[in-house]
């Protein structure tokens, strides 16, 4: 399951938050199947923005057909190879920040275009954390996003193309570095609103969807299986898992998505 985004008004807001306040060391991923570039060719997968400069801008990039992270204002951005990115396809996408500022976009698992170094990005405090907008009500996403996460360091290139071969975090993720994880699933075809689980932060940082702008639905995705069986909710997982993680291992348990 995913959310489907109409890439003219659909979008989710996530409040402000210090949690989210990345300048380094951290990393940003999600499963999307875009369906269109979005609006004016720069669908936005995740915006952080306070009045004025962004904070980080992660989306999109028509002209290059492929994925692109922005810092603060002006050219401070890092790009995906040319074509990386193919429309009405699943892919997983990331990008790491490292506490010495070098950036670097993951496409599918892997490492894709050059990484970039003096990375900067302004601290924007009491900014919002918009999910397939840019905050200005600009540059729609047009597709689906699915287990979108942020986590505060950067992961190795190893752990990126684990989560990527896995479709979804390994619960050992699951730690005071997870500052959120959006499962973004839910019942199919029912509209998105904030108190289903799906909408919810289950890193235990309580970074749930705040508001919801026009009428995104949940959608049966065909982004990559989520590989959430029954043997997965026993022993350690089990016991070790958050109270607010029981939802989640409930809902894969009676699904058992393969």
């Amino acid at each position: 399951m995913a959310v489907s985004f109409d890439g003219t008004d659909d979008y989710l807001t996530v409040a402000a938050d210090a949690a989210l306040d990345f300048q380094a060391d951290f990393t940003l991923g999600a499963w999307i199947y875009p369906t269109g570039w979005g609006q004016n060719g720069f669908g936005r997968i995740v915006h952080h923005n306070a009045v004025g400069n962004a904070s980080y801008s992660f989306y999109l990039n028509q002209a290059d057909s492929n994925l692109r992270f922005a810092g603060i204002d002006g050219p401070i951005r890092v790009s995906s190879a040319t074509n990386s990115i193919v429309l009405n396809q699943p892919h997983h996408v990331a990008v790491t920040v490292t506490a010495g500022h070098v950036a670097q976009l993951y496409v599918n698992g892997a490492a894709s275009g050059s990484s970039v170094s003096s990375f900067n990005i302004t601290s924007e405090p009491n900014a919002p954390f918009d999910i397939g907008r840019r905050s200005d009500s600009q540059r729609w996403f047009d597709g689906l996003i699915g287990d979108l996460w942020g986590i505060g360091r950067a992961l190795s290139a190893d752990e990126i193309a684990e989560v990527a071969a896995l479709g979804r975090l390994p619960y050992r993720f699951f730690t005071s570095d997870l500052k959120i994880y959006l499962p973004l699933m839910g019942p199919t075809g029912s509209t998105v609103n904030t108190a289903h689980w799906g909408c919810k932060d289950l890193s235990g940082n309580g970074n749930d969807v705040s508001a919801i702008g026009s009428a995104p639905t949940w959608a049966d995705d065909p982004l990559a299986p989520q590989s959430w069986t029954e043997g997965l909710f026993g022993g350690a997982w089990a016991e070790a898992a958050a109270a607010n993680v029981m939802p989640v291992m409930d809902y894969y348990y009676r699904r058992r998505r393969t």
